[in-house]
């Protein structure tokens, strides 16, 4: 996996969990 593969993977984990945050709470 090459790091901008990772970072894109990072991108959208930070990104669903933060639209998942406000739905748990």
């Amino acid at each position: 996996m090459t790091t901008s593969q990772r970072q894109g993977l990072v991108m959208i984990a930070v990104m669903v969990g933060l639209m998942t945050l406000p739905m748990i709470s």
